[in-house]
């Protein structure tokens, strides 16, 4: 058993924090954009199962994540304020996925369920990847995920 002086103490804390903090902020991957951040876990995506039509929507359906916004986004007539929400991916009907945006334990508060299809790629990617970008003056927030030799894109309306 190892004993420390009571002066100690906080400093053998601030070392442990500074040690293992950082991997557990950093953990998963960061997109931004102005006004926009997005946390989400990377889910692996290996080479060996890119021509498996079946594995992109088992990586896209593990996709979570958070969105922190700065200004209201909506999808038709749904809005959302800003704030912090929830991010998942959801299977729609055929070959149609939606983006969700909202409170993911509540089904009852507004969520936005933007649809988007996947299409193949030349390239792949090792882990799926989330990307936003700021188009038409930044009136239209558009999200890409790519995973393996797979991609998918829609768009949000910035109110």
């Amino acid at each position: 058993m190892i004993t420390t002086s009571p002066r100690r103490r906080p400093l053998l804390v601030a070392a442990f924090l500074a040690t293992f903090l950082p991997a557990l902020v950093n953990a998963g991957e960061v997109t931004k954009v102005d006004g926009f951040t997005v946390r989400y876990e990377a889910v692996a995506s290996p080479k060996s199962d890119w021509e498996d039509p079946s594995a992109a929507a088992d990586w896209l359906a593990r996709f979570k994540g958070k969105i922190e916004s700065s200004h209201p986004i909506s999808y038709r007539k749904k809005r959302l304020e800003p704030g912090k929400h929830d991010v998942w991916v959801e299977k729609g009907k055929d070959e149609w996925y939606f983006l969700v945006i909202g409170n993911q334990a509540d089904p009852e508060k507004t969520r936005l369920r933007a649809q988007f299809k996947l299409y193949p790629r030349e390239a792949g990617v090792e882990k799926l990847a989330f990307n936003l970008k700021l188009v038409r003056k930044a009136t239209k927030l558009k999200f890409s995920l790519l995973s393996g030799k797979t991609e998918g894109h829609g768009n949000l309306k910035i109110v």
